[in-house]
């Protein structure tokens, strides 16, 4: 019988080390960067819902996004772009020394609205190797929630021309292209779906 209650205040023993050290781990595991992780994704789930619903409405979509410029980082680069209100198109693409003018339009398709672009016979796209000159479309929810940022107006005048020639290989935001090109402060707040900074903003 002895040997039995010594066994047992053994084993209790062993289990309050198995405790605390799961306990340390269940804490470590919601860790600030951790909660963070969290928040992003559920900010980017949320807006996916609201883009999506959105999408819906060609008209608010029209009006959201007719006389704003937009921002993307991708595989191209740096592309920063201005929709007038109109249709018209002025795409500042890295290593150009002048703006792509195209044209943008909305438009139904079967799984939705359809957000498209048509630019110059004598374009290119570096990455596919295919010219300009025939629409291209993608889905509308899919666009907006990729912007990393869309403001209203013009503010680098890219009507006008590029203020200065991309780099390819940087991701620059609206605020800090203006600020290389001496036109002064962003002062339109970003209005992306699902808004996205690079460093140093």
């Amino acid at each position: 019988m002895g040997l039995l209650i010594e066994i047992q205040k053994k084993d209790q023993h062993m289990f309050r080390p198995t405790v605390l050290l799961g306990i340390v781990l269940l804490f470590s595991a919601c860790s600030p960067a951790d909660d963070f992780r969290q928040q992003k994704i559920a900010a980017r789930r949320a807006a996916a819902e609201q883009t999506h619903e959105m999408a819906k409405n060609p008209v608010a979509v029209q009006q959201f996004l007719s006389n704003t410029t937009t921002k993307v980082w991708n595989a191209h680069g740096t592309q920063i772009e201005y929709l007038a209100a109109d249709g018209q198109t002025f795409l500042w693409y890295p290593d150009n020394v002048a703006v792509v003018k195209g044209r943008w339009k909305l438009q139904m398709a079967r799984y939705g609205l359809e957000m498209c672009f048509l630019y110059g016979e004598n374009s290119l796209n570096p990455l596919t190797g295919q010219n300009g000159g025939q629409w291209e479309c993608d889905m509308a929810a899919y666009y907006l929630l990729n912007r990393d940022e869309i403001v209203d107006g013009d503010p680098l005048n890219l009507v006008a021309g590029v203020p200065f020639v991309m780099p390819r290989n940087t991701n620059i935001s609206i605020a800090q292209a203006m600020s290389r090109a001496g036109r002064g402060q962003l002062r339109e707040p970003n209005k992306a779906m699902a808004p996205q900074y690079p460093s140093g903003n």
